[in-house]
């Protein structure tokens, strides 16, 4: 996920310099300077500034005096102007300015570095939500038949990802979020789909009716685009129901080997090879991760607050034949 906050080739750095532009003979525009790399940078103009395509732009504190830039994107209601270098030959010369002034502030770049930023602000947001939305993992392994394939549950005794089901000591209700409703033979259409790669994301609904403690499932689709979500809406405003709705999601197992799991089983080899190769063959038939989470104070915020997602095209088409 790294990997792909920032995929430009070079490093930019936020920075704070005034600059400006050259628009005539004898005009200027003034800006600023956002963030720097070595063949490009951002800038802060005023909104509604008329701009031609290329542009020469001074920035006295960086030593750049009308250097010729491209304008690669410009949003006029922003003020917000992204640049490149036009000439290959003044590349090198600009670059290695950039690198060079880099290199003797250290210190002051390296906190100004933006994939740098960005990594730590992805870290904060992963772990504020993995500490507060714990998701239970369902860990899925080869079979014949589809909910025979849910093999391992995860789950601490703190969690509330079941809801509105419960764990009763070892057993756990997962035919609730995804056994087909309405069939003879337990069917599962998610699993299905997930375990085909054609889904990797469903939204399981259920509403709990406080008078009588009684669960009723809503389909996904009704839930998010149909009149019954007004319904919903009305109940929950009246404080009759419950609404519980749980984010299902499948990630494929790729690869069952780990660098920890490999130095492990090759230290098991050495005591145990019939135990080995069981092993061994187990982790080869892991083909999926479930997570499950609980969502139900968010979607309930976005019901009462009267907050609809737009149907996907495809449901328009059929809606449309229908």
């Amino acid at each position: 996920m790294e990997e792909d906050l920032d995929r430009r080739s070079e490093t930019r750095y936020v920075i704070d310099k005034p600059a400006s532009i050259k628009v005539g003979l004898l005009t200027s525009i003034d800006a600023r300077v956002a963030d720097l790399s070595a063949s490009g940078m951002k800038l802060i103009v005023a909104p509604k500034s008329e701009l031609q395509k290329e542009i020469r732009v001074s920035v006295p504190e960086l030593k750049i005096k009308g250097e010729k830039y491209k304008v690669v994107h410009y949003q006029a209601e922003t003020g917000v102007v992204r640049l490149c270098l036009v000439e290959d030959t003044r590349k090198a010369k600009v670059s290695s300015s950039v690198d060079h002034m880099v290199e003797e502030n250290t210190a002051y770049f390296k906190v100004r570095d933006i994939a740098r930023i960005q990594r730590s602000t992805h870290r904060y947001i992963w772990e504020l939500a993995v500490r507060h939305m714990p998701s239970l993992s369902v860990l899925c392994v080869m079979n014949r038949f589809t909910l025979d394939r849910l093999k391992t549950v995860y789950q601490s005794d703190a969690s509330d990802d079941l809801y509105p089901f419960s764990r009763t000591q070892n057993i756990i209700p997962l035919h609730g979020f995804f056994a087909d409703k309405g069939q003879a033979k337990p069917k599962s259409q998610i699993l299905e789909a997930m375990f085909k790669e054609t889904s990797e994301q469903a939204l399981v609904v259920h509403c709990v009716r406080k008078s009588d403690s009684r669960l009723v499932y809503i389909k996904e689709r009704d839930f998010l685009f149909s009149k019954l979500r007004t319904q919903i809406k009305t109940q929950l405003d009246e404080e009759k129901i419950h609404l519980s709705a749980t984010d299902v999601t499948a990630i494929r197992c790729h690869g069952a080997i780990t660098p920890l799991t490999k130095k492990r089983l090759a230290q098991l080899s050495k005591l145990d090879k019939a135990m080995y190769d069981k092993l061994e063959t187990m982790q080869a038939g892991y083909t999926h991760c479930i997570f499950i989470t609980n969502m139900s104070a968010l979607h309930h915020d976005l019901v009462v607050d009267n907050l609809i997602a737009k149907p996907q095209r495809q449901d328009l088409e059929s809606e449309g034949a229908a």
